[in-house]
């Protein structure tokens, strides 16, 4: 799994601080966006950067090694 790092800092300011907290309670119930331009990208199609890459393994290469 890959992630971001903006995860933990999400959570941070969410429960770090009751101000943090009511402030994404606000943001989930009342949605209006301020930033017109922004929302209006947001709503763009994008085309995937990457293709997918299939890797492919043996059950040889899944043994289990005790050290």
């Amino acid at each position: 799994m890959v992630h971001s790092g903006y995860e933990a800092s999400a959570v941070n300011a969410t429960f770090s601080s009751l101000g943090g907290f009511l402030a994404t309670v606000k943001a989930t119930l009342f949605s209006s966006y301020r930033d017109k331009e922004a929302l209006r990208l947001l709503d763009e199609p994008q085309a995937p950067v990457h293709p997918l890459v299939q890797i492919a393994t043996t059950t040889e290469s899944l043994h289990e090694t005790r050290a």
